[in-house]
């Protein structure tokens, strides 16, 4: 029966009728609901207690006059309007039958109601038909309940009047309409940015916009609380461009414009901007160009196809090809194609910063992938190497430069040296080949922190192998290096080099090959064998006459320094550290091993037992 009643359908109501069902209360809803006038009027005349159900509500409160109303059928309102229900009912909602007509957007049913006696002019109710039917954008509705007089002006008890909502939910004729007929509404800019560009005009023209439209640009690109950098509202930007707004006055959105492009290439907004009369209002101008922000040459085609025209001037005077080159890029490769593309417009490249574009490009460099696009620029500024400044380029940078050599060979006379000046040994020993080209090309290595070069003291050091080591440490004693110099912190190499936390590092063999005194000391007393960290290096110093019982100034030997470091301990003890000569003594010893936490629990009593046999 309840879906006989639901799509009216009698002739199967009265078949199941006539076999004995009775109409309960259920029915009688069901039947206000679907709408069919035949359906209630037959379940009106066959259920006896159909008036007393009438007057009753479902379980959400609704009568069925609204349940009728809400379906919008007129000639089942028109029937229980005569059977006297209830017009003014309202249920714990705030809803009366008219308000879910004009919801519906059923003008008969409103006519019907109001021509019954229900109220449409009551400020101040949670609901009201007239803000509803303008909500819903019912503008057949709202004209018929202006026509019965109905205050433009009325508000719920929400504080909200019809104009304000059919604003909020975009209903482009009603705010029209309303608009003519009087109404007046004061949006606030971020209300503005959520509105349609037919909306935003009607606002226009009938003077509800006091700010620029400029103001409302910024949140129709950010609403409000919102971190995303997105365009808000697409429709309204390119409306906006269209007819109200002039590039010149907006640049600092162009920046976001042409980063979500870049990262949404599929929404097409640039390409939409780049046809409004706002976007090309000045295609000539050189501050305020939309070439300084272009990302990858899509853009920078789709400007050009649009009328832009990236002139000489447009280019040096915003320094946008040594913007493009950037340090540390993860678009590397979109920013020097567009730097390549921009280069070819500038026929005077003297009027570019040579220094700024050369340098970036030496800063930028980590993959092979990019040696096509270096190529084309060095071959474009070769003849301005001479005059350009490195200041802020490492020789690390420099040597692993693939254009090392043309450029070091058309530098002047004072950048070289002065690159040589910033190479030392300590950081570049594996670049050594590239210091020997320097070197051979009039560099003197001599010049270099005082003759200090040889101080090795470089805590991130790469190993390198014992010929490498000997073939650099050679060149640079050929060259006129001092392997015994003492440097400003009064350390000579063969110190510094002890100090490095490498496995097995080659150069204090090297060094001692080359006449180094084992037991050379710094400032505080100590000696190679007390800052050694492997036992390779320890061997190759033993073997060379060091003393392993040296003291340094403070009284330490060198198995005192290490005697945190089990295995070099017991290596040292071993080869001939005397135990008694440790700071404190034998127990002393004893007792800073035993109270070192370690995991080595093995080596740890080795070392123990090796110590307690001293005794």
């Amino acid at each position: 029966m309840k879906y006989a009643i639901k799509y009216g359908n009698l002739d199967c109501i009265k078949y199941i009728w006539s076999k004995g069902f009775d109409f309960s209360k259920y029915y009688v809803f069901k039947a206000c609901a679907s709408g069919f006038i035949e359906v209630v009027e037959f379940i009106h005349s066959q259920c006896p207690n159909f008036s007393k159900y009438a007057k009753e509500t479902t379980k959400k409160g609704m009568n069925v006059l609204m349940l009728a109303a809400k379906r919008g059928s007129v000639d089942v309102v028109n029937f229980l309007i005569k059977l006297r229900i209830n017009l003014e009912f309202t249920n714990e909602d705030g809803l009366t039958a008219i308000v879910l007509a004009a919801r519906s957007g059923s003008l008969s049913c409103v006519k019907a109601l109001v021509e019954a006696g229900a109220s449409f002019n009551i400020p101040h109710r949670k609901y009201n038909c007239f803000i509803e039917a303008a909500t819903q954008g019912h503008l057949d509705i709202v004209k018929y309940l202006l026509d019965k007089g109905v205050r433009i002006d009325l508000v719920t008890s929400d504080g909200f009047d019809a104009i304000k909502c059919a604003f909020e939910m975009k209903r482009s004729s009603v705010v029209q309409y309303l608009l003519m007929k009087g109404a007046t509404i004061k949006p606030e800019t971020t209300d503005l940015a959520e509105t349609t560009p037919e909306i935003y005009d009607v606002m226009i023209k009938y003077n509800q916009i006091k700010e620029s439209s400029l103001l409302v640009l910024p949140d129709a690109f950010y609403p409000e609380f919102d971190d995303v950098m997105e365009p808000h509202n697409m429709r309204l930007i390119i409306h906006l461009f269209e007819n109200y707004v002039d590039i010149k006055d907006c640049q600092h959105y162009l920046h976001d414009i042409f980063k979500f492009d870049k990262h949404n290439k599929n929404e097409n907004l640039l390409s939409q901007l780049c046809k409004t009369k706002g976007f090309k209002s000045n295609l000539s101008n050189i501050a305020i160009s939309p070439f300084c922000f272009i990302h990858n040459s899509r853009q920078l085609d789709l400007l050009i196809s649009s009328g832009f025209e990236p002139t000489q001037k447009i280019i040096v005077e915003n320094r946008i090809i040594e913007k493009l080159i950037r340090v540390c890029s993860r678009n590397w490769k979109e920013h020097l194609q567009c730097a390549k593309m921009f280069l070819e417009y500038v026929y005077d490249i003297e009027l570019l910063d040579h220094s700024e574009i050369i340098t970036k490009l030496m800063l930028s460099y980590t993959t092979k992938d990019q040696i096509e696009y270096h190529a084309y620029f060095m071959e474009k500024f070769k003849d301005y190497f001479k005059n350009c400044k490195f200041d802020i380029i490492s020789p690390r940078v420099f040597f692993k430069y693939p254009f090392f050599e043309m450029i070091f060979d058309e530098m002047n006379t004072n950048e070289k040296q002065k690159m040589m000046e910033k190479t030392n040994f300590v950081t570049y020993l594996k670049y050594f080949e590239k210091v020997k080209y320097m070197v051979n090309k009039g560099c003197d290595l001599r010049l270099i922190d005082n003759n200090k070069i040889l101080h090795l003291a470089h805590p991130n050091m790469d190993l390198l192998s014992y010929d490498y080591c000997k073939k650099a440490i050679d060149f640079y004693i050929k060259a006129g290096c001092d392997i015994n110099q003492t440097g400003w912190d009064h350390k000579k190499p063969i110190i510094l080099v002890s100090k490095l936390k490498t496995v097995q590092f080659y150069c204090i063999q090297v060094l001692l090959e080359y006449g180094v005194d084992p037991n050379s000391e710094d400032e505080t007393g100590r000696t190679a064998l007390h800052y050694c960290k492997n036992i390779f290096d320890i061997q190759i110093l033993l073997e060379y006459g060091a003393d392993i019982n040296k003291k340094a100034k403070n009284g330490n030997t060198p198995l005192s320094q290490c005697i945190y470091s089990f295995d070099i301990a017991i290596y040292m003890i071993q080869h001939g550290a005397k135990v008694s000569e440790y700071r404190g003594g034998i127990e002393n010893c004893l007792k800073d091993v035993l109270n070192f936490e370690s995991h080595k629990k093995q080596t740890k009593q080795e070392l123990l037992n090796l110590i307690t046999s001293c005794i």
